[in-house]
């Protein structure tokens, strides 16, 4: 007989193959930043980081994770039986600051940026003179504490207002701005009491934020650095001299910092300039703007959005906010952009990634009950609308039906409008026995829009305030006579979508920017057409800005400059005396058809049968000329001054200020200006 012994089957986990790590994303290796380039009218040098202006904020979460470290307490103290627990982690500012900017950041090519685009606003604000010595104001009692000198205006303090006879808000104005300096300025509303500044009085009368941030319990605001010495440095401001400022505001990841541009007081220490106040919040901030016509030695009204849709009103010199908007009750979406109202200077539009923008008032709040929102009114009458336009005429919109959303036959589908005071008139009244009714009588939002039906880029505002322009993903820049509410102008871009648009300071031209490379000059008005194509950059323009110290209003010349994806900076010079039509040799006429087509006039027809841009569009609708049609300009300065992505570009005074989308702020000197050695 056989022995037979059991052996136990032996398990064993199955090899896994080998899987080879993917391949690392090699890094390009990056030029050196130039020192300086030469313009026409000089050569620009780089000023030294934080020199001039306080650095951004480090986006590395390498460094902020440095930072906490360093300011931890170690893990025992004391001997042996006689240990002390260690006191509780306490986050120094920079700490807490490094941290904040870093947030959500991701890494390109082995460097860090920024959650959002940094976007920077600027404003500048005359400080008296303190000693009494105002000249004949002072011996005649004026210029004391509430002195209207104390809120000039930014533009009205280079003496660039034209006079207030020559100002029109009608587009189809075609009378020349005069360049002669005024003392009121035309982008406010006018004035009923006539003095130097009459709109100062008004400026006091505007509220001011409510909430304390020093006393704050909101987990919102997390915490504020600098109050304490930013009153330091307001006392020290025009103490012996009259002093004109430049201040500047810009966002990074959850942090909101203010600064000042300039040398320090004390040039012989080599200090880098720190932000006077630092705000830190619990969400990230996507845009930041100022309102101008406000600003003053006492007051700075800046609007901050965040990713949240939240928009929070802040003055940093009072050291209180307010919060609209708030938790997104009235739209939950991304704020992309927010641009303050030339004309009224408490009121303010949003832009939202869902397209929609809103116009805010900073003195109102948000709608009673507004948690309760269902459906957004604003919303179910532009969805209504688009509707009607295709199926025919909606009875629930009727005037007799109760809803207060009354369509017009004539109904601008490319510009819808949705107003807070006509909804009301239709439905509060009926409302207004139920207790949890969302009640929108004298709050916020003041109005709704719908601009054609791709995304919104940007938007800007005219400097008289008589227009609105705005660029979209389709191509198309819409000009928006804001007075009559309508689009007057619609032109289109060469190719692609249209990224960034800008008007020079006289209200004539209008520059946008996009995704053909090149920056094209428009004129608006009654000979409202295509200009010139600007040729130069090698990728997608991001940005654009006219330089008003460089303008020559007399002579029409105009100096502008760009940024885009390639890194570059390009210096364009404009007049219409040394620019003209290149020559067409066509024997069968495409010359005269072109400049017809640029004017033409389009009748709206029905939506459902539109193949063509022209067929669906509003007002004067302006094709694309051929690039034969239409001059070219060259670049007079054409630099990459950065190894990443520029996204914004600030014609200051002193300088000319690039910022990247690393979050990196870099200051070319103007010629007349040194930077500190």
């Amino acid at each position: 007989m056989e022995l037979y012994m059991y052996t136990p089957p032996v398990y064993m986990a199955p090899m896994r193959p080998l899987v080879k790590p993917a391949p690392s994303v090699p890094i390009v290796k990056e030029g050196p930043i130039p020192e300086l380039f030469q313009a026409p009218e000089g050569q620009y040098n780089l000023a030294d980081p934080g020199s001039m202006f306080p650095m951004l904020g480090n986006t590395s979460p390498n460094i902020a994770s440095e930072l906490r470290l360093a300011c931890q307490p170690g893990p025992f103290l004391g001997g042996p039986g006689f240990g002390i627990p260690p006191t509780p982690q306490q986050t120094s500012p920079n700490a807490a600051s490094a941290s904040s900017t870093c947030f959500g950041a991701t890494q390109i090519n082995g460097k860090w940026e920024p959650i959002y685009p940094t976007r920077m606003s600027w404003v500048t604000v005359q400080f008296p003179s303190k000693t009494g010595d105002r000249g004949l104001g002072g011996l005649l009692g004026k210029g004391g504490k509430g002195d209207a000198a104390a809120f000039l205006p930014p533009a009205a303090a280079d003496g660039r207002y034209p006079t207030k006879s020559s100002y029109s808000s009608s587009s189809s104005s075609s009378s020349p701005i005069s360049s002669e300096p005024q003392s009121v300025p035309f982008a406010m509303s006018p004035p009923t009491v006539q003095s130097k500044w009459p709109f100062a009085k008004t400026i006091n009368a505007i509220p001011r934020p409510k909430t304390n941030m020093r006393n704050s319990t909101s987990e919102f605001v997390q915490r504020v650095i600098g109050l304490d010495s930013a009153s330091k440095y307001l006392a020290e401001k025009g103490k012996t001299v009259s002093e004109v400022v430049k201040w500047g505001c810009w966002h990074m990841g959850r942090q909101w910092a203010w600064g000042d541009f300039g040398k320090q007081a004390n040039e012989t220490e080599k200090k880098k300039k720190d932000a006077l106040v630092k705000v830190l919040f619990s969400t990230p901030l996507t845009c930041t703007a100022i309102i101008n016509q406000t600003a003053g030695v006492d007051r700075l009204d800046v609007i901050i959005g965040f990713e949240t849709g939240d928009l929070l009103w802040l003055d940093p010199i009072l050291g209180k906010y307010t919060r609209l908007n708030k938790n997104g009750v009235l739209n939950s979406s991304r704020v992309v952009a927010i641009y303050p109202d030339p004309r009224q200077p408490t009121h303010f539009l949003a832009l939202f990634a869902d397209y929609t923008i809103l116009r805010f008032n900073i003195s109102l709040e948000d709608p009673i009950n507004a948690a309760n929102i269902t459906s957004r009114p604003w919303d179910v009458f532009f969805d209504r609308v688009l509707l009607a336009t295709t199926n025919g005429p909606d009875p629930s919109l009727s005037s007799d039906s109760g809803t207060g959303l009354y369509l017009d036959r004539e109904q601008d589908v490319e510009l819808l409008k949705w107003k807070n005071e006509d909804w009301v008139a239709g439905v509060e009244a009926e409302r207004a026995k139920d207790k949890n009714a969302i009640v929108f009588t004298g709050r916020n939002p003041v109005a709704a829009l719908k601009i054609g039906g791709a995304r919104i880029n940007a938007l800007a505002y005219s400097p008289d305030g008589g227009k609105l322009a705005s660029v979209s993903s389709d191509g198309l820049l819409r000009v928006i006579d804001t007075s009559e509410e309508r689009i007057t102008d619609t032109f289109s871009g060469y190719y692609g979508g249209l990224n960034c648009v800008a008007w020079s300071p006289d209200s004539r031209l209008i520059a946008a920017g996009g995704e053909d490379d090149f920056v094209t000059l428009f004129s608006t008005g009654r000979d409202a057409r295509t200009i010139a194509r600007c040729q130069g950059h090698s990728s997608y323009i991001t940005c654009i800005a006219f330089d008003p110290q460089s303008n020559n209003p007399s002579s029409r010349a105009y100096r502008f400059v760009s940024v885009g994806e390639d890194g570059k900076l390009l210096f364009w010079d404009y007049s219409p005396a040394t620019v003209h039509k290149p020559r067409q040799h066509h024997a069968n006429g495409s010359a005269q058809r072109d400049a017809a087509a640029s004017s033409m006039t389009v009748n709206i027809v029905d939506p459902s049968r539109s193949h063509t841009p022209a067929e669906r569009i509003s007002g004067r609708f302006h094709p694309a000329p051929s690039r034969k049609s239409i001059p070219t300009l060259q670049p007079v300065m054409s630099k990459t001054v950065d190894v990443t992505i520029l996204t914004g570009v600030y014609c200051l005074p002193d300088a000319i200020a690039t910022v990247s989308r690393q979050g990196v702020a870099r200051f070319w000197m103007r010629p007349s200006s040194r930077p500190p050695a």
